[in-house]
């Protein structure tokens, strides 16, 4: 385990007496050539296969190997996400959690003053993410020797902006206000002209003077009926022309006479 002390010893017998190399996963230490070698404090990097090698002048000769298994609880464990940068609502992000340790490691995911995510392995992947789920994660590593946490994992989450209105339907919502105007101003001149027509009918009806304008020229009185002609955008309605009718008089005063 980390933090004890193991010793390696190797021996051969040869005549005239061996000098001895150790090696480690293949490469060679440069220890003193003695025979006993002890690792006082072991750690993770003394982790691996070691073996000896015997020589003197008449030849060498090679040991076994013997492996050095150091447990020792996991290191600080790194976070990396997957798309990096800015994540639109909507996507998919994946964390990944990873760390050296022996025994290997088992990941717990976090989300900070959230709780456990309930979410177990090195990956970690969120499918439809929304806002609400933006913040920080972390992961925890752990095995039978400790464990250790992650540093904070930030994930940035944007709303997806609406799209903008097109211009072919800014130009439909256009067209669809034009024909309504023209609609209600067709329906308004319709409406003015019918009431302008039986308001001059109930006048006839009752002997008297449709509600007209004067004209005063040379004395003599003519009365002129100006109907209401507003524009038409899309049809034409037809008005009754102007009724011009010439009264005579023959009291002096000019004045009204009975037809």
């Amino acid at each position: 385990m980390e933090g004890g002390s193991v010793t390696l010893s190797c021996s051969s017998e040869a005549n005239p007496a061996a000098d001895y190399t150790w090696f480690k996963d293949n490469q060679p230490l440069h220890w003193e050539p003695r025979r006993p070698y002890t690792l006082d404090s072991v750690s993770s990097k003394d982790r691996g296969t070691y073996r000896c090698q015997a020589e003197n002048q008449y030849g060498y000769l090679g040991s076994n190997t013997v492996l050095i298994d150091v447990l020792y609880a996991p290191k600080t464990p790194s976070v990396s996400v997957r798309p990096p940068g800015e994540i639109k609502e909507g996507g998919s992000v994946t964390l990944s959690c990873s760390s050296d340790a022996n025994p290997a490691a088992n990941y717990t995911w976090f989300r900070e003053h959230g709780g456990s995510v309930e979410e177990l392995g090195e990956n970690y992947t969120i499918s439809n993410i929304t806002t609400e789920l933006g913040g920080n994660y972390y992961c925890e590593a752990r095995n039978a020797v400790g464990l250790q946490n992650s540093t904070l994992m930030f994930l940035n989450v944007t709303a997806t902006p609406s799209s903008p209105s097109s211009p072919s339907s800014m130009s439909t919502t256009v067209a669809a206000g034009t024909v309504a105007v023209l609609l209600a101003t067709i329906l308004l001149v319709i409406f003015l002209w019918m009431r302008r027509k039986r308001a001059t009918r109930k006048a006839r009806g009752q002997g008297g003077r449709p509600d007209t304008g004067e004209e005063v020229r040379d004395s003599k009185l003519f009365v002129t009926m100006t109907p209401l002609l507003l524009p038409l955008p899309t049809s034409v309605v037809e008005i009754p022309r102007a009724l011009t009718s010439k009264i005579s008089c023959t009291c002096s005063c000019c004045r009204f006479c009975n037809s």
